[in-house]
């Protein structure tokens, strides 16, 4: 019989906690806040318990092993997933804003350290998008708990600013030497650059996505294109990535443009995505992670340290480390 397995920083429900948490802090006492802080507390505890080990015995260090129970190979790090490690040093950057404690921030440093370490190549690997979420996650930690990484992100963000090819079509390719340039790549990349003072580029990014990835029919971000083909692929995690970068703008610029995109877009994913305002998959079959990603990606108004309950979800079946989305 073959058993479930959580994955440690799999897109899989990665925003749902997130969304619960914002919906219940709307319409309840501080007695329901407190419940959402203590399962909050409950899914934390059961990441760190499980899944998060020193990397190679090294003293200092801290990563998440991706699957549990976990096989030999996961345990040693052979396999290496990038992005999920990013969204787990995000997850520990939720769970020390939201309750800050020196244990908490420690593991945030660990973990950072230690996405480095095992990188071997340095801060930077062959994809964009992944770069972009790690560079918003240790952006989230210098602000939010002063843990220093400005050479980092400087390192990532100029990575970013360097793959703009509008030239080719773009955007930003998906990874290097690649000409597909989607929303999966250019959403969060443009709302790091966005928060680093590369505004210009960020808002030249957001009207790439509006104006060459917005579906006129259905209002709803595509995936990408490729040599000026679109591919028509419609999920929710392009929305959300959309929807962050958009926010972002809209808040720093206090420019009716963005808001006016942000109100027409979350009015399409009512539309199309979801069904009484819950999100179902009326495009066809996909992940659970299609259907929780848009609460996801900006971390303003938003109570936090909900992902290590969204890490917690099962994917339904079994997950290896050479999953679909692992890097």
């Amino acid at each position: 019989m073959k058993v479930a397995r959580t994955v440690v920083g799999a897109a899989a429900g990665r925003a749902v906690w997130r969304v619960m948490n914002t919906a219940a802090g709307q319409r309840s006492d501080g007695v329901e806040a407190a419940r959402w802080s203590e399962r909050a507390d409950a899914a934390e505890g059961a990441i760190v318990s499980r899944h998060i080990r020193r990397l190679w015995a090294l003293p200092g260090t801290a990563l998440g092993v991706v699957g549990w129970p976990a096989v030999r190979r996961e345990r040693l790090f052979l396999s290496w997933h990038y992005w999920w490690q990013a969204h787990l040093i995000d997850a520990a950057v939720d769970a020390a804003e939201r309750d800050a404690t020196p244990r908490r921030r420690r593991r945030v440093v660990r973990l950072a350290r230690t996405h480095r370490i095992r990188n071997l190549t340095g801060w930077t690997n062959n994809y964009y998008d992944d770069m972009a979420w790690l560079g918003l996650s240790l952006e989230r930690a210098e602000r939010h708990l002063y843990v220093d990484h400005r050479g980092a992100i400087a390192t990532l963000v100029d990575e970013l600013v360097d793959a703009w090819q509008p030239e080719s079509g773009g955007g930003i390719p998906w990874r290097r030497r690649d000409t597909f340039f989607n929303a999966p790549a250019n959403g969060p990349a443009a709302l790091l650059l966005a928060r680093t003072g590369k505004v210009y580029r960020a808002e030249e990014m957001a009207d790439w996505i509006h104006d060459v990835l917005l579906d006129p029919e259905t209002g709803l971000v595509l995936d990408g294109i490729r040599d000026g083909v679109h591919e028509r692929a419609i999920y929710s995690y392009c929305q959300g990535v959309t929807l962050g970068l958009e926010t972002e703008l809209a808040l720093q610029l206090d420019d009716s443009r963005h808001r006016r995109r942000v109100h027409a877009l979350v009015a399409a994913v009512d539309d199309h995505l979801t069904e009484r305002s819950v999100f179902g998959t009326p495009f066809g079959k996909r992940g659970s992670d299609d259907r929780v990603a848009v609460g996801r990606v900006s971390d303003s108004g938003v109570h936090p340290s909900d992902r290590w309950a969204a890490m917690a979800l099962p994917w339904r079946g079994v997950v290896s480390c050479s999953g679909r989305r692992g890097r």
